[in-house]
This record gives C-alpha cells, structure tokens and sequence, in this order.
C-alpha cells in the first residue's frame, strides 16, 4: 500500500512555509527564493512517497522509507497497542488522515503513517484490530454489548462552561483579595477607597470573564462531537472541532478509572471519568489525561465505569477521627502565619480592615477541616480497591488487585506525633497519581496494607 498522493502536495506546502519562516526571521531577503525552496522540498517529498510502502504479512506490519538511506520497521501486530487516526482541519479539507502505531511498553509513536486517504487509513486500522482478535483465544476474547456513549450538546456547554469556574472563581477571588489590600494601604480617602474598589472589581470581573471565554472555547473545540463505543478487548473514541482526534486504549492496558468531580460539578450532580494506563510516565501522557466520559450525570458515570471496571460500588469506610483536629490546627496555624505580617502592617500605620483576612480563615478552619475529613475513604471489595480524596476537586480512585505493583506504607513526621501513617498504591501508570490512602491509624494502616496484599497474591492467582 501507499501513501495518498495528497501527502506529497500537504508536505510539501507545510514544509516550506515552515522553513519559511524560520530563515526569515534571520535573512528576510530569503522569501525570494520561495519558489526553488517549494520545488526542493517537492522533489524530496515525490521522492519520499515513491519510496514509502507498507504492508501487513505473516502477522507484522512491514514499512520501508528513505530518500538517501532505505529504513525498514516490523511491527509484530501482538505488541500493538493502539491504532489512531488524527485529522486536523487542513487534513479534513484535504480528505486526509494520519494513523498511529503504538506498541505495548512504548512512550511514543512507534510508526506514524503521514498521510493516508481517510477510507484507507479507516480499512487499515479495522484490518490491525481483526487481525489482532483472530489472534486471540476464544476464552481470552471479551463479549461487548456495544454500547456506545456520546456526549450531549448540553453536556458539552456545562463542561465548557463550569470545568475549570472553580479555579477562574479562585483567581478572581485572590485578585480581589490582592487589590484590596493595596487600597487599605495606599488609598488616602474613603472615595479613594470605594472608587479603587470599583475600578478593581469591574477589572477583575473583565478578565475572569475574559479567561472563562477563552477556556470555554478551548474546551467546547477539544471535546465537540466527542463519541464512545466499546469493541471487545478495546475502547474506542472520537472528539474535536477542528483537530479531529481518535484513539483506541486496549482495556489490558487500563490500570485505574478515576471519577472526578470539583465542588461546583459535585453540588449539580455531574463528574468526570478518566483512566489511568500502562505507561502513562512521561510528560505527554502526565499533562493529557483521557477522559472517556468527559461530562455527565454523576450516576451515569458510575455506571459506566462499573460496566467497564466489573465492578459494583462500596461504601466508603472513614479514616481515623483524630485527622479533624490535626486538619483544624494546620488551617489555624496557616491563619496565624498570615496574621503575622498584617498585625506588623497594623502597628505600622495601616488600616485594620486587613485583619479580616486571618480572622476569616481562622472562622473557617473548623467547617473546612470537617470537609476535608469527610471527603477521605476507602473500601477493599471482591477485585478492587477504592478510594476517595478531595474537596474542592475530589477523586474516586477504583484500583483492580491484580493491577497492583507496590503497596506502600509511609509515616510523615507529623503522622508519627499523632500516630498515623498513608497507604500509598502503586501501579503501572503515572507515579504522580498513585492513590493514596492518607491519615489512617497506624495498626490499621498496617492491617489495610496486608489486607490489600492478600488480595493482590490472590488475584494473580486465580
């Protein structure tokens, strides 16, 4: 097979914009040779496409490449992974698409096919994934009931719209805080005063809004046209506006399903289903995290992801008592850091008003530390292990024994004063995600670390 013609044309085009450019930024005079640079680079990309040939034979996907020097890959369909198709809007217009090879244990790309005819690199990706389920036994192979998952226009603006509210909302409060503060200071009058707080609540009111429109569009046009279907051994989706983008994740390679949920989305009732795969340990994959159901009712993600995990939900045991009154002293002795500086700003000559600040932390260190206490648990079940931290973005991790690489018992120096201690599981996917389950007493710390080994040993076993 080749690769579509259109390829030669769309390279060849963006290749020397590129270079383009670059050059001109240190020779402007270089855009004169604009035509002999379009004519190189077109000969060279003609040359590439004639060169390039792909083909599956004998259960591997076989490509040869090279200009100046000939490049030979095998790629045994076994260790195969996913199979995408990315399409940008040049390459929609174009009718173009690229396709992706991953293998299993790989941090990036093994083959990318740039460009194919979009029926082609659709046939070409269908054929990869017969191939690898006629490789699969008959007891290995998943029945699907295929259900698919799309995401409504309602849900797609409520996640434009409030995803990132609470963060743009802390912001905004900050600012406020930040700007009254000066004015306590500087300001000489109280016209001066309420005018400069005016002036700074209108600002700030602008550029939050500001911000919000501009994350809404970013993730109204990531998420657009966003659809799900499971296929046997594999979950497949589709999203974008103008990059339309779709990938495959094998479910042998998922390690967690993490529902999310900040404050604002759990008060409405919605969250967020995300996975955790194999591998997930470099940067790219750390910073884009897949959310296979990016925004619904907090009930249809749970089901969703009991339908995919085989799971059923558990009720959340608590962690020791004693964690509220560590939690309320932390946030007061974070009040009375803060108090500090503005006591010395007071004595100094400064309006009392900035005393408000540590004394409303102070007020609300008790409903926070009962918050944040009441918003950690756990639960060992029959295959997974489940578990629940955060307040104002919470998390629910469900974590499969058999998916376990390392159980982890630590001891802060402060846990030791109160006789506490984390336990912390260990997967295969991002080291900066492992969940934790925090502030335990230090017995039953331990009596949840070996529980938790048992039926790791036990499920390897079965």
């Amino acid at each position: 097979m080749k690769l579509s013609k259109k390829s030669i044309y769309y390279k060849t085009l963006t290749r020397t914009i590129g270079v383009l450019i670059v050059l001109a930024f240190i020779f402007p005079p270089i855009l004169l040779l604009f035509l002999p640079i379009l004519l190189a680079v077109g000969v060279y990309e003609y040359l590439y496409w004639k060169n390039y040939d792909f083909y599956i034979e004998e259960g591997d996907i076989k490509i040869t490449s090279g200009v100046i020097t000939r490049n030979k890959l095998d790629i045994p369909v076994r260790r195969v992974q996913n199979v995408d198709i990315n399409r940008n809007i040049i390459h929609r217009i174009f009718d173009i698409a690229e396709l992706k090879v991953e293998t299993a244990g790989g941090t990036s790309t093994e083959a990318a096919l740039r460009y194919l005819e979009l029926e082609d690199a659709e046939q070409l990706r269908n054929e990869i994934r017969k191939l690898k389920d006629r490789r699969k036994s008959p007891e290995t192979q998943e029945d699907t009931d295929g259900e698919d998952y799309v995401l409504t226009d309602k849900n797609l603006l409520m996640l434009s719209l409030i995803g990132h509210a609470p963060l743009t909302a802390a912001v905004g409060i900050l600012l406020l805080g930040a700007a009254l503060t000066g004015l306590t200071i500087f300001a000489e009058t109280i016209t001066q005063l309420i005018g400069g707080l005016i002036l700074s609540v209108i600002g700030i009111t602008v550029l939050t809004g500001l911000s919000t429109l501009f994350s809404a569009t970013g993730t109204f046009t990531k998420y657009y046209g966003f659809s799900l279907e499971r296929k046997n051994d594999a979950i497949e989706y589709e999203m974008g506006l103008i990059n339309r983008q779709g990938a495959t994740i094998p479910k042998e390679k998922i390690q967690t399903l993490i529902i999310n949920e900040n404050f604002l989305e759990r008060y409405l009732g919605y969250a967020t289903l995300k996975i955790e795969t194999a591998g997930a340990d470099t940067e790219e994959q750390i910073n884009t995290s897949t959310a296979i159901i990016p925004f619904d009712k907090r009930e249809n993600v749970v089901n969703y992801a009991e339908k995919i995990g085989k799971f059923q939900s558990q009720e959340f045991k608590s962690i020791d008592k004693r964690a509220k009154s560590r939690y309320f002293r932390r946030y007061i002795l974070t009040a009375s850091i803060i108090a500090v500086p503005i006591i010395g700003l007071i004595i100094a000559g400064f309006g009392p008003f900035l005393l408000t600040i540590p004394l409303l932390l102070a007020l609300a260190a008790r409903k926070a530390s009962n918050l944040k206490w009441e918003n950690i648990g756990y639960s060992t079940g029959k295959d997974n292990v489940f578990i629940r931290n955060g307040v104002w973005k919470r998390k629910t991790y469900v974590v499969p024994y058999f998916r376990v690489q390392n159980i982890v018992k630590t001891e802060s120096i402060f846990q030791r004063r109160w006789n506490q201690a984390t336990v912390t599981i260990d997967t295969a996917g991002s080291i900066w995600t492992n969940p934790k389950i925090i502030d335990l007493d230090r017995e039953k710390a331990s009596e949840v670390q070996m529980n938790l080994f048992e039926k790791f040993r036990h499920s390897i076993y079965q």
